[in-house]
């Protein structure tokens, strides 16, 4: 019993989060960040002239690293902003439940 009164909790919270237009707004950034950023800097390292200039080894090393920070830091940044959010809504859902 008490683990269906937590689940309905959850599942309230969820919904409170999926109406949270500024939480919906960041959770979308971080995806366009997370997949787009590598990509572009990827891109502008190959169209410049150091990548010319580089040899195999240097090239895909900087390649990897390019593409694991543009994964790491928006969910770093934003992940760690999103769940300040969901925090903040889950305070507030169980403050006024309790009221």
């Amino acid at each position: 019993k008490q683990h269906k009164i937590e689940q309905e909790q959850q599942n309230e919270i969820d919904n409170a989060l999926s109406k949270s237009t500024l939480y919906q707004t960041l959770g979308c950034i971080m995806w366009i960040l997370t997949y787009l950023t590598p990509i572009i800097l990827i891109f502008c390292y190959i169209s410049s002239d150091e990548f010319n200039r580089a040899g195999w080894g240097d090239r895909i090393g900087l390649i990897i690293s390019i593409a694991l920070l543009g994964l790491f830091i928006p969910w770093i940044k934003i992940g760690s902003l999103l769940a300040f959010l969901e925090g903040k809504i889950t305070k507030r859902y169980k403050r006024t439940k309790n009221r």
